[in-house]
């Protein structure tokens, strides 16, 4: 039973896999509303509040990253699992798991892990006084560096 957890954002642009995560995660109690991409996503965060984002990274039109950092702008300040069907992350994605309060799941998805993600969302509370901003700058210069190829 969730007691913080009482709505989900779906990001995918695979319809089949929305469906399958609606209906697995509203089973589990959870109000589920879904959308195709990032902008779409946007749009409903206007007007509702949301306590988890599960976004997919690579999508049309706007993809997870670009969704993550619209939320921290507009201090939207939830939980954030990231889907990915790449088995290593990719160099935007690794920027966006700089932020404190995003994971990262392989598709196909493991619904023992996925469980085991959403009871973490459930027991995460900084993530409501935390600073994401800092996160991913480190995260940025970090990544600035190895592509120059400097140890210090």
């Amino acid at each position: 039973m969730f007691i913080n957890l009482k709505k989900v954002l779906i990001v995918d642009d695979v319809e089949d896999f929305r469906v399958l995560l609606k209906n697995w995660i509203s089973f589990r109690g959870l109000e589920v509303i879904t959308a195709e991409n990032g902008r779409e996503a946007i749009s409903i965060l206007e007007k509702e509040r949301m306590d988890l984002i599960i976004t997919d990274f690579q999508m049309p039109q706007m993809d997870g990253l670009e969704l993550l950092e619209w939320c921290r702008q507009h201090e939207i300040r939830v939980p954030v699992i990231f889907t990915s069907a790449s088995a290593m992350p990719l160099d935007r994605e690794l920027i966006a798991l700089g932020d404190c309060c995003a994971t990262r799941l392989e598709k196909p998805l493991n619904f023992l892990i996925l469980a085991a993600a959403l009871d973490a969302a459930e027991r995460h509370e900084h993530h409501r006084d935390c600073l994401h901003q800092p996160y991913k700058v480190a995260v940025e210069a970090e990544y600035r560096l190895s592509e120059r190829g400097d140890d210090a």
